[in-house]
């Protein structure tokens, strides 16, 4: 089974590639999309492999979809940005949006190694911490969302380019 963390890696660096080069959006979308289905594959092959595994109680089995659940957030979420540069015609990379890139890449980086972990030990002690963890990545996506949403329409004048950012 392929890593999770190293498909994660990847695709996170490919939307990273979208900052330096801009010009080829489409062609790095279609690269990121590709490396999403790839993400998708690993999650539905972990969760099989956990459902063929008798959980001792309903509890460890709500912690493992939530943490699988993450995963696919966080693919989604990156497909679904590098596609939004293509769909809306991004010409420029504001430079909040290269900050967000780094924070979605940490948050992906935390996802992906628990699931590895996950694949290596049948202990799901830790996995409410790290769900905490990872749902205050989130919090704070969301805040910065809303500070730059908010920069936004304060300092944007052109109503094309509100549109697009937001």
């Amino acid at each position: 089974m392929t890593n999770v963390t190293d498909v994660l890696s990847r695709e996170t660096s490919v939307l990273g590639e979208l900052v330096e080069f801009i010009s080829d959006s489409d062609v790095i979308a279609k690269r990121v999309s590709t490396l999403e289905a790839d993400a998708d594959v690993i999650s539905h092959q972990t969760a099989n492999m956990y459902r063929e595994q008798n959980f001792s109680n309903d509890e460890e089995a709500v912690k493992l979809y939530k943490i699988i659940n993450m995963l696919e957030e966080c693919t989604d979420v990156i497909d679904t940005l590098a596609t939004s540069f293509v769909s809306y015609n991004i010409t420029e990379v504001r430079n909040e949006m290269v900050q967000d890139i780094v924070s979605i890449d940490s948050c992906a980086m935390y996802v992906g190694s628990l699931i590895d972990a996950l694949k290596e030990q049948k202990d799901f002690t830790d996995c409410q911490k790290i769900i905490i963890a990872v749902n205050h990545f989130k919090d704070n996506a969301v805040k910065s969302c809303a500070e730059n949403m908010r920069n936004l329409f304060i300092y944007e004048k052109d109503p094309i380019e509100i549109i697009k950012w937001k």
